[in-house]
């Protein structure tokens, strides 16, 4: 008596149709309910909801052989199409991309002339070339939007299913011309539990990469809006605390560095005149003409309603008080434009190095924080700088700087 395999394709089939059936609800519960990326959850559940129809009405197709491989084609473009802008959606890649559309409504159009002819084996050869095209397209975005974010081999993992998904779509769809290979994918016109277990691996596999960046991609987000001041885009309070102390820490190793504190003049002025619309409007002026200003080494921070501060890796006094200047002038210069309005906006700053033997940061940003109240004492709209004779870099008519430690 012949061993009995523990799985027979009937029982695989029905495992892979609950398989597809609970997967289209997920995505739909991520997208719709949870409101994660909805667009790609979409087309994953799409993906899916196709994949579950080719093995519900596969049974009824065997009859007829070529509108079988029709309908099977085509289920296998749909899918693999829905999979892979999904993909595309989480990687974020332009809207406008029609490659993959373009792919598979070519191979759709090859699969219904070989209906028309009676070929098919044609049909299931475009279905396979399709998502090979496609599949490799996907690692080609996934390299070229990630690929310097994430690890070598994360990223190696991610296209892996694709590739194995695309090798074998390749090889069942040349299993029709060679006769040593078809036999393992078909056997009297039903696919082998071989042909069932490997499709609902790579399938579950390629579902899993697509779920992993999503994952990856929703934690970024968060990161990023911690990190990041929701408003004007720069670093939050708890980033600039980080950047601070990494600061100081390089400065251990000999690396110096300088703060620059700001706090925009009169800004409660602004908001009870204009309202907090162009207060608003007028804190994200103000971070754009500053970050013009700075360098790409140098972190711009929010530290409080309308105060920010400057990280200047390298700096020097006289580097950071020339920046500070320079941030200043130009605030000073470019009025912010509101419906026809022309608000003049100027900002007053600190410009210190940090305090010696400072482990925590608060001596040095109680140094920096008493130069911008001097900044402020002296009329406001200038720089005042640390440890050098009082004297500040005004605009037009405000006096000088108060003697350091003056309030």
């Amino acid at each position: 008596m012949s061993a009995q395999p523990y799985f027979d394709a009937v029982t695989l089939a029905q495992a892979m149709a609950i398989f597809n059936a609970y997967s289209v609800v997920v995505w739909l519960v991520l997208g719709e309910l949870f409101r994660i990326s909805p667009q790609a959850c979409r087309a994953m559940a799409l993906g899916h909801a196709l994949r579950l129809v080719t093995v519900l009405v596969g049974p009824l197709l065997l009859a007829a052989p070529v509108l079988g491989s029709l309908v099977f084609a085509w289920l296998s473009i749909g899918s693999t199409l829905a999979l892979v802008i999904a993909w595309q959606r989480i990687l974020q890649v332009r809207k406008g991309r029609r490659l993959p559309w373009a792919v598979a409504g070519l191979a759709a159009v090859v699969v219904l002339v070989s209906g028309i002819v009676g070929r098919g084996d044609v049909a299931r050869l475009a279905a396979g070339l399709c998502l090979v095209i496609l599949t490799a397209d996907a690692c080609v975005q996934l390299r070229r939007t990630l690929w310097r974010r994430l690890p070598l081999g994360v990223s190696l993992g991610l296209a892996l299913p694709f590739v194995g998904w695309a090798v074998y779509g390749l090889v069942r769809s040349a299993a029709f011309y060679v006769p040593a290979w078809g036999e393992h994918f078909m056997q009297q016109g039903q696919p082998t539990a071989l042909t069932i277990a490997l499709s609902w691996l790579l399938h579950a596999g390629v579902s899993l990469s697509v779920l992993i960046l999503l994952l990856w991609r929703l934690v970024s987000r968060v990161q990023t809006l911690v990190r990041l001041d929701g408003l004007t885009g720069a670093l939050s309070r708890r980033a600039f605390e980080s950047a601070l102390l990494t600061a100081l820490a390089w400065l251990r190793r000999g690396r110096p560095f300088a703060l620059v504190m700001i706090d925009i003049d009169f800004f409660k002025r602004i908001n009870d005149q204009h309202g907090h619309a162009v207060g608003d409007a007028a804190l994200k002026h103000c971070v754009r003409l500053w970050r013009s200003s700075l360098r790409e080494s140098d972190q711009l921070a929010r530290i409080g309603g309308e105060e920010f501060c400057v990280v200047l890796p390298g700096a020097d006094l006289t580097l950071a008080a020339s920046i500070a200047e320079r941030m200043r002038s130009r605030l000073a210069q470019t009025p912010l434009r509101w419906k026809g309005l022309s608000i003049p906006i100027t900002a007053s700053f600190g410009v210190a190095l940090p305090a010696t033997g400072d482990e925590t940061g608060d001596a040095t940003l109680a140094r920096v924080d008493a130069e911008l109240y001097r900044a402020k004492a002296a009329g406001r709209n200038c720089v005042c700088v640390a440890g050098e004779p009082a004297q500040a870099a005004e605009a037009g008519g405000s006096g000088p700087a108060l003697p350091e430690g003056a309030a």
